[in-house]
């Protein structure tokens, strides 16, 4: 046997459960078997997990395509905001990575001016618009709109190619 301290519980038990030196979420195949169940529990919950959900993992994993025990790459990119709007902007990617689309979170503004709303949706959600309006509307003891009225007000704002800020921080203390 080779020259490693065990806990009392690994003393207590026979045969030791496999252990990844590595994450196997992050692509560790080395493997030892001579951890007990109670340390190798302690470890993953611990150790692992602390290690494989950190921002900067989760961003190697992302550009490395790595996927996870349940089969996803995690998308540490996946909330950003417009750069001229503001607006909040999911960055989708399908199951393997790769870019998928773009979406604009539902936001209404109310103008300096007290009087006047403006709403940005996605094109996706364009139909629950009108619901989306009179709901406003209500809320301010305002008469409802007909969804010709609210469609004939719409303007179309689409952007070829959108500059998208994500903010980012990582705890380099608990990476350590």
């Amino acid at each position: 046997m080779s020259e490693i301290v065990k806990c009392i519980f690994c003393l207590m038990e026979r045969k030791g459960t496999v252990e990844h030196i590595f994450p196997d979420s992050l692509g560790g195949l080395l493997t030892i078997d001579e951890v007990c169940k109670s340390c190798n529990d302690q470890l993953g919950s611990k150790v692992d997990q602390a290690l494989v959900n950190h921002e900067l993992m989760q961003l190697a994993r992302f550009t490395k395509k790595i996927k996870g025990k349940t089969g996803k790459i995690p998308n540490p990119i996946g909330v950003g905001r417009l750069k001229d709007g503001g607006d909040i902007v999911h960055n989708r990617v399908n199951k393997n990575g790769d870019p998928d689309s773009l979406y604009i979170v539902p936001r209404q503004v109310e103008e300096d001016d007290g009087k006047t709303l403006k709403f940005s949706v996605d094109v996706t959600d364009k139909k629950k618009l009108p619901q989306m309006v009179n709901k406003a509307l209500l809320r301010r003891g305002k008469q409802a709109m007909s969804e010709e009225e609210i469609f004939s007000k719409i303007q179309n704002g689409i952007v070829d190619q959108p500059e998208i800020t994500i903010e980012m921080s990582f705890d380099l203390i608990l990476y350590k």
